[in-house]
């Protein structure tokens, strides 16, 4: 398990890569004691208050980023002690503070204080330029009493800024007019999916998600011969977390892992201390790399648009929540990994995904390690890893697939009764 030692080191190294030497920090705390962790975390809550009781500005917003980034990751909140502070020293002033501030402000209100913030941001909202901040804004909004005034001014702001040419615009007023309901209805059969022929017949991970990604999914693995992969006479299978921390939209930063394709380049290792030193499967969004290094071929033509429609099976061309991944992509978003997770799941306690642990938007296997010694107990992305190298995986797709809202999580014998289907 982590030390929060760790955990401060990371967190400056999120904020400011420009300005910390990646190398510079401990990646792993193999021999935390259970006392060491208590030591650190009571030096961070310290930090954190003591951050809290200073105004939001320039001199400062370092301290709030790491304050805010930090509160969210250990679910840190109180309405009386630390909402009182924010709402004086850094809500109180939202109109000053920078972009970044801006968006990590309303990240930490969305995740931390989902309600009790909301005539602050409803009087934001008429007034907000920025589509990112206006989506955060409008996504906050949509659970609140403001809901019904809130879509009203949000399709007034979205007419006024253009939809066309903004990615995050265009998915938001797609949000608008789809209900929860909606966004499902008139769904393309899975099966489509799971027979698709893909740009050079290469391998293939399905993840399975609930649209409501407090309930875990989970991922199978189709070979370059078509075949599922299978463990013991049965199918291959790990347990798969797509819920981001905010669980904001995955068109928008830090956002839940989004729908769709990606592309999927190597197995390697990562040096982000939260992730840990279990391999990972790096992946890339469209517009996040050159057509050519997407599709992992030479191309004639070059518009994304038609080249992520047809790499999608034809069923599913006009279905919009399957193109999730291509806006994220065309807003920005980046560095979407499938990886373990060294974070504590002590910080998740009660939450309905516990003892998963949210990302900033990467899909998570779980993984459980020792507190005495922080050797690995168990790994369901070790599992993953081990099985794509039997099979002498490189290179690949991943396609994240919303199944259905059923308040449960994912089984196997869902995805089991899909794969059948091919077999026939």
């Amino acid at each position: 398990m982590l030390s929060f030692k760790t955990i401060l080191a990371y967190i400056l190294l999120c904020c400011f890569a420009d300005q910390v030497q990646a190398q510079s920090l401990a990646v792993f705390c193999p021999t935390c004691t259970k006392k060491e962790r208590k030591s650190e975390e009571s030096k961070l809550k310290n930090e954190i208050e003591s951050t809290l009781k200073l105004p939001w500005d320039v001199a400062t917003e370092k301290q709030w980023l790491r304050a805010c980034w930090a509160m969210e990751l250990m679910q840190m909140r109180s309405n009386t002690k630390y909402g009182t502070l924010i709402r004086s020293n850094a809500v109180a002033r939202y109109a000053s503070l920078s972009q970044e501030g801006k968006r990590q402000l309303l990240e930490c209100l969305v995740t931390l204080y989902p309600t009790e913030f909301a005539d602050e941001v409803n009087a934001w909202l008429p007034q907000e330029t920025d589509p990112k901040l206006l989506a955060m804004q409008a996504q906050y909004l949509f659970k609140t009493i403001y809901a019904e005034q809130a879509k009203s001014k949000v399709r007034i702001r979205i007419a006024e800024l253009g939809q066309d040419d903004n990615p995050i615009l265009y998915s938001l007023y797609n949000d608008l007019v789809r209900s929860r309901a909606m966004r499902l209805a008139g769904q393309p059969p899975i099966y489509d999916w799971l027979t698709h022929v893909f740009p050079r017949k290469l391998p293939v991970i399905y993840s399975f998600q609930r649209l409501n990604r407090d309930y875990p999914g989970l991922c199978v693995v189709r070979m370059a011969d078509g075949k599922f992969l299978e463990n013991a006479d049965t199918l291959f299978y790990i347990p798969q977390f797509a819920r981001s921390l905010s669980n904001l939209p995955g068109y928008l930063t830090n956002g839940n892992t989004p729908s769709g394709l990606l592309s999927i380049r190597k197995i390697t290792t990562s040096n982000d201390p939260y992730i840990g030193p279990t391999p990972v499967l790096e992946m890339f969004l469209p517009f996040e790399t050159d057509n050519e290094f997407f599709y992992f071929q030479a191309l004639k033509e070059q518009n994304s648009e038609v080249l992520y429609q047809f790499a999608l099976p034809e069923s599913w061309r006009n279905y919009q929540p399957i193109w999730e991944a291509y806006y994220a992509g065309k807003a920005g978003r980046t560095e979407i990994f499938a990886h373990g997770t060294t974070i504590n799941t002590n910080f998740y306690q009660g939450a309905r995904f516990f003892p998963n642990t949210p990302s900033l938007g990467c899909l998570t296997a779980a993984e459980f390690w020792s507190e005495e010694d922080g050797s690995r107990l168990r790994s369901d992305q070790d599992k993953l890893i081990k099985a794509l190298e039997s099979i002498g995986f490189t290179q690949g797709f991943l396609v994240v697939i919303e199944m259905d809202d059923s308040p449960r999580p994912v089984s196997l014998e869902e995805v089991k009764y899909l794969v059948e289907q091919t077999k026939q």
